[in-house]
């Protein structure tokens, strides 16, 4: 298949809103369009990289309890919670560690600077409009933390609607949305709260129920104030709270108070019918307030600005770019070092010749905390056929280390002083995939392969009754990862399965947390005026230990919904549906059987 990537970006103004574009994966395109693996416009072929788009469409079909739910289902993810939604949570992607992942909102770092964490379990789900999902490094093109990938949250662009459902332990949650498109401007705005009752997350002698409430709002804007110049404006806050056993005073919830919030102002200029330039500047918070026997503050306040000139060709694409950002933190105690500030300037080139594609890109970053880091990538890929296509790729990346470990004050606890590290090492990576993807019409799969080596893993080693962070660790990551659906008498069928081995190289032991195997198995049909859907989700034995291991589960999921007309619909969900009793960690049961009723008004569906 004799392709030209140009036709593609030419064809594509980067104005296009996302609506129209972001289609429907499973059941409409074969070969959706993708911004966040090149930082432009590609379909998910000419990326060269291993991509999963949630749309829209995808999250009004599965109804998703949150943002953690909907990402579980993707190859490579697997994600680690403390119980029940609302709780502290991890996704691991591709085995790499939880903070090796980098989380963007609309092109905005959101983790905090002080652990590297970032609370997806926080990002409202009612709030998005697709997300983009990136499986193997990308830091020549985003700089530090993304050695497992990129997760792209694109806040959603609303139309007039209204939601409202309850289930069990007293969950109940609604959305309200408002959208105005006019022919040179849009805006949009929506509200959305979560409340339940929650039960015991914790497998102590403090039974109780914890709860969790979350309030959000967004707001989206757009504005063409002449041929070839458009500006917008995203704005994301979710604000609650959520509880937990406080473990050291019986009897006592902890309560943590949290507030999370991305604003950026973008601006975009067409420099010519091939080129255009591109702007945007914005702010993150990330902000925590726990309310236990041990209380604890903690908020990072991330200044961003990005420049980024595209060019395109008649046998390819070039971006140029420069991104700065400055993180502040207020923690309760005192620390050496409340911000720094990293600058980094990347380039990338992508050709077409016949049917081959391939990339080069590289990407220097200068930081105030831990000095330079450079990193590149290589990828070649060949259309087989008008059907199939296969990839090859290197890439390097690394992950920043946090405030907490370079900064932290000392602490005495049983005997033993926990220290920081002012002169620890950045964590490298070094990664290695192939992939082919085949699809026909009702029909898709791909294959990937990869293999990533991590170096300087910062781990804790305790000396002389110190105990502080060093580069010390190694890592390395083998896994496949298949993906499969179609269409059969009148069922949608598919399938994800990861086979890795995520092996700490200083014992040969599997890296805590970590599943060697992962399987979900999905179907979906109409029966009488009823769109049905079922799920099957395996996770194998994890690593780590009595702190860490759990065994192996399984865990069934149904859904129903069904028009009621003049834009109404209603729906059934069951959670469990067989009443598994499982954890993801220890001591954190995960909930059981749950129902959940929810109806929809949404004008013209």
């Amino acid at each position: 298949m004799n392709r030209a990537l140009t036709n593609t970006a030419l064809a594509i103004a980067v104005s296009v809103s996302s609506s129209a574009y972001a289609q429907n994966l499973s059941t409409t395109t074969l070969d959706p369009i993708l911004v966040t693996p090149n930082r432009f416009l590609l379909s998910a072929d000419e990326t060269l990289a291993s991509t999963s788009l949630i749309t829209k469409q995808d999250i009004a079909r599965q109804k998703p309890r949150d943002t953690l739910q909907a990402l579980n289902k993707l190859p490579g993810v697997q994600v680690v919670r403390n119980g029940a939604i609302g709780q502290s949570a991890n996704l691991y992607l591709r085995g790499t560690e939880a903070d090796h992942t980098l989380i963007l909102i609309d092109g905005m770092r959101v983790s905090a600077a002080t652990n590297g964490a970032a609370a997806l379990q926080h990002v409202p789900v009612d709030q998005i409009q697709r997300i983009e999902v990136v499986r193997g490094p990308r830091a020549s093109l985003y700089g530090a933390d993304a050695i497992g990938g990129v997760i792209q949250v694109f806040t959603r662009e609303s139309a007039p609607h209204a939601s409202f459902g309850l289930g069990s332990r007293g969950s109940h949650r609604g959305s309200v949305g408002f959208g105005v498109d006019q022919e040179d401007w849009m805006l949009t705005g929506s509200a959305a709260s979560v409340r339940a009752d929650g039960y015991d997350t914790y497998d102590n002698d403090q039974p109780d129920e914890d709860g969790y409430k979350e309030d959000s709002v967004a707001l989206r804007g757009k504005w063409q104030p002449a041929d070839g110049t458009s500006l917008g404006l995203s704005v994301l806050r979710s604000y609650g709270e959520v509880e937990f056993d406080d473990g050291v005073v019986d009897g006592v919830d902890g309560v943590t108070d949290f507030v999370n919030q991305s604003v950026s102002a973008s601006a975009q200029y067409d420099v010519s019918k091939t080129s255009d330039l591109s702007f945007k500047v914005g702010q993150a918070v990330d902000e925590r307030e726990t309310k236990s026997s041990n209380p604890a503050f903690d908020k990072t306040t991330r200044n961003h600005f990005s420049a980024k000139f595209l060019s395109r060709a008649v046998v390819g694409v070039s971006v140029i770019g420069v991104d700065y950002y400055n993180d502040q933190v207020d923690v309760e105690t005192s620390i050496a070092e409340t911000q720094r500030y990293n600058i980094g300037v990347f380039a990338q080139h992508q050709i077409v010749v016949g049917n081959w594609d391939s990339q080069l890109s590289l990407r220097y970053d200068d930081n105030e905390a831990y000095g330079a880091e450079t990193t590149g990538s290589a990828a070649i890929g060949r259309s087989i056929s008008e059907n199939s296509r296969f990839f090859v790729s290197h890439g390097t990346a690394f992950k920043a280390p946090t405030f907490n470990d370079l900064y932290d004050p000392d602490l005495n606890l049983f005997g033993v002083t926990y220290s920081s590290n002012p002169d620890l090492n950045p964590e490298t990576s070094r990664s290695t995939e192939a992939g082919l993807t085949w699809h026909q019409e009702g029909a898709e799969a791909a294959i990937s392969a990869f293999y990533t080596d991590i170096d300087n893993l910062i781990a804790n080693e305790v000396n002389n009754g110190v105990s502080r962070p060093e580069n010390i660790n190694e890592a390395r990551i083998r896994g496949v990862e298949l993906t499969g659906s179609f269409d059969f008498g009148g069922v949608r069928l598919s399938g994800v399965a990861t086979l890795q081995d995520p092996e700490d190289l200083s014992d040969g032991s599997t890296l805590p947390k970590r599943a060697e195997r992962t399987v979900t198995i999905s179907a979906e049909t109409t029966l009488n005026q009823w769109m049905v859907a079922m799920d099957l989700r395996y996770v194998g034995e994890t690593g780590g230990g009595a702190f860490s291991a759990v065994p192996s589960y399984n865990v069934v999921g149904v859904s129903a919904e069904r028009s009621l007309g003049e834009g109404w619909s209603g729906r059934v969900d069951i959670e469990n549906a067989f009443d598994r009793e499982y954890e993801t960690t220890p001591d954190y049961p995960a909930p059981g059987r749950s129902v959940f009723f929810s109806i929809e008004w949404r004008p013209g569906r």
